[in-house]
């Protein structure tokens, strides 16, 4: 296990990039790639499979809302613009990816170098603000921050990309689950599953479920207590919001 010092002073989800190379960078007698996961996501397929899916592509996984996200979407649109007005070349892609995981490989290492530079060149012309999470003009086009100026790296990057559908982050459980990713403000390790499921009648989402069940080990973050607790109020929960439904 390394340790890397970031100098960074914008919010980090707008530093992925840059950080995955500083990565590539530190490890450069390693052949593979590197694979970066949002700290709210459980990996549940083995680690194998990561090392071959980034082999084919820059590996990412669809969005829950906008997965189906076509070409000619109003914000894609706008995206080929500005890439006109950057002098840069845009391509056609079908679809919209979650940033919360992206795995290159060191092969595809300039869709690293692309998603940093488009990070930089709009911040410069104040499209993008480094400091922000997310915009609240709907109309804004990236709203998204990172994740739209990742998307539209599909675009620009001349790189082969791997998108999974939305069951690779386990966002309808239908199909390959790869990971459960957790969305929304609150956090699996927040708890509070039985007051939503009284008060909404909305059950602990299958990312919350994996978390809780994974949390032990290998590393433990709760005390055997806690977990008792917690996978106790997660059973309670599912059964409120069950009869309530």
């Amino acid at each position: 296990m390394s340790i890397l010092n970031v100098d960074w002073d914008g919010h980090l989800t707008t530093f992925k990039p840059a950080f995955m190379r500083q990565i590539l960078e530190a490890t450069v007698e390693n052949e593979g790639g590197v694979a970066y996961f949002d700290p709210d996501i459980v990996v549940e397929a083995r680690w194998g499979f990561f090392e071959s899916w980034i082999k084919n592509g820059v590996a990412v996984s669809s969005d829950v809302v906008h997965n189906m996200m076509h070409p000619h979407d109003p914000r894609k649109l706008m995206w080929r613009d500005i890439a006109e007005r950057l002098n840069l070349e845009f391509r056609d892609f079908q679809g919209y990816a979650n940033a919360g995981f992206v795995g290159v490989h060191r092969k595809h290492r300039t869709f690293l170098d692309s998603w940093a530079m488009l990070t930089d060149k709009l911040s410069e012309v104040g499209l993008l603000d480094p400091y922000a999470f997310r915009q609240r003009d709907p109309t804004h086009p990236f709203v998204a921050a990172d994740q739209d100026v990742m998307n539209m790296s599909f675009h620009i990057a001349d790189v082969p990309i791997s998108l999974a559908t939305p069951d690779g982050m386990g966002f309808q459980t239908t199909g390959a689950t790869y990971m459960a990713h957790a969305l929304g403000p609150k956090k699996p390790w927040q708890r509070g599953f039985l007051s939503q499921a009284l008060r909404r009648g909305v059950r602990p989402s299958y990312a919350a479920r994996r978390y809780w069940e994974y949390v032990e080990a290998p590393v433990p973050v709760f005390s055997s207590w806690e977990v008792r607790m917690a996978k106790l109020e997660i059973r309670a929960a599912a059964l409120v919001a069950r009869l309530a439904g």
